[in-house]
C-alpha cells in the first residue's frame, strides 16, 4: 500500500484529494497548520500532523516513521493579488522550506508531486492555447513563487536525481471551495449572487480563464500517480476558455436571478487570457472534462442542500 504525505492538504483541493484517496486504500499522512473540523472527522482514517512546512524535523521524522513513498505539495499562502510583503512571507514560510524539502526527498529517493499554477506561471501569453513549453513569464507574486519552486524542482531532477511530477492546474473550482477568500471567481460570484451582495469584476469582464472541476483534478492526479508518471511537467485544465461575463450569465440563468456587478479598472496582476493546451495530458490519460455548466450546477445543488 502506497503511503502519501500531503502538505497543504487542509485547503479545498487537498480535502477533495484526501477524501478520494481514502477510497483507494492509500495510507495518508496530512500536515495541517491548524485545526479543521473535517480533518478531525476522519482522524481515524488518516494521520494528521499539526505543523507547517518550515517544521523540518516534524516532516523528516514523519517521512522516516511512516515510510513515505510520495509527497504531495499543495502549500501556498498567496493569491494573484498578493503584494510584496505577502511574497516575503511566502519566501520564509513556503519557498525556502520547499528547497530544503526537495533536497531531503532527493537524498531519500522519495517522489515529489508539486501543484504549480497553470493560470499564473505563463503570464500574458499570446497563444490561443498554452502548452507546457511556453516561456514562463508570471505577472504576479503568486505565479512568481510557483516558477521559483518549479525551477528548483527541475534543477534537483537533473542534478540530484529527484523523481518529480509538476502539475499546472488551470482555475480550479468546485466542492468545498471557500467563499470568503478573494480567489476562485465561480465560488465568490455564486456566494454574492445568493446573498444579493455586489460582485466586483476588474476590467470589463472579458478576461478568459480555463476552469476545471476539482473532481476532475482529483481523478487525474490519482491516475497519474497510479501510472507512475515522473519527471514531467503537465498542464491540467479543460482546454476551454470562458470569460468572467459568461460565468456570470451561467449563474444568473441557473438561479434565475440577476447579479449586481460593479466593473472596476483592470489590474496589472491579471492575465488577459489563459487557456491551457492539455494534449500532453491526453496522451497519458484519456480525459473528457466535466462541462462547465454541469460543474456549476453541481455546486448550486450542493449549496441548496446546506
Amino acid at each position: 500500500m502506497k503511503t502519501i504525505l500531503v502538505i497543504g492538504g487542509s485547503g479545498f483541493i487537498g480535502r477533495n484529494i484526501i477524501e478520494a484517496y481514502l477510497t483507494k486504500g492509500i495510507k495518508l499522512i496530512v500536515l495541517s497548520s491548524g485545526y479543521h473540523s473535517w480533518l478531525n472527522e476522519i482522524k481515524s482514517q488518516v494521520t494528521v500532523l499539526e505543523g507547517k512546512l518550515d517544521n523540518k524535523s516534524l516532516i523528516e521524522n514523519a517521512v522516516k516513521e511512516y515510510n513515505v513513498d510520495l509527497v504531495l505539495h499543495l502549500a501556498s499562502s498567496l493569491i494573484p493579488s498578493s503584494n510584496f510583503s505577502d511574497f516575503q512571507n511566502e519566501m520564509s514560510n513556503v519557498i525556502e522550506p520547499t528547497f530544503w524539502l526537495v533536497n531531503m526527498l532527493a537524498e531519500r529517493g522519495i517522489k515529489l508531486l508539486y501543484f504549480s499554477s497553470g493560470g499564473t506561471v505563463y503570464g500574458n501569453s499570446s497563444k490561443s492555447e498554452i502548452c507546457e513549453s511556453e516561456p514562463l513569464s508570471p505577472i504576479n507574486y503568486y505565479g512568481l513563487s510557483k516558477v521559483m519552486i518549479e525551477n528548483y524542482i527541475q534543477f534537483a531532477g537533473s542534478s540530484l536525481s529527484l523523481n518529480y511530477l509538476i502539475l499546472r492546474p488551470s482555475n480550479v473550482f468546485g466542492r468545498y471551495q471557500p467563499q470568503d477568500r478573494p480567489q476562485g471567481f465561480i465560488s465568490v460570484a455564486l456566494s454574492n449572487l445568493l446573498s444579493g451582495e455586489k460582485l466586483t469584476v476588474y476590467g470589463n469582464g472579458d478576461i478568459i480563464r480555463d476552469f476545471i472541476d476539482v473532481q476532475d483534478l482529483t481523478f487525474l492526479t490519482l491516475k497519474l500517480i497510479e501510472k507512475g508518471v515522473k519527471n514531467r511537467v503537465l498542464n491540467i485544465g479543460s482546454g476551454v476558455g470562458n470569460s468572467l461575463n459568461e460565468i456570470i450569465s451561467i449563474l444568473e440563468k441557473e438561479l434565475n436571478k440577476k447579479m449586481y456587478v460593479e466593473y472596476m479598472p483592470e489590474r496589472a496582476v491579471d492575465a488577459k487570457k489563459v487557456v491551457l493546451d492539455i494534449s500532453k495530458l491526453n496522451q497519458i490519460i484519456s480525459f473528457k472534462p466535466k462541462e462547465l455548466e454541469l460543474g456549476i450546477r453541481d455546486i448550486i445543488n450542493k449549496e441548496a442542500c446546506l
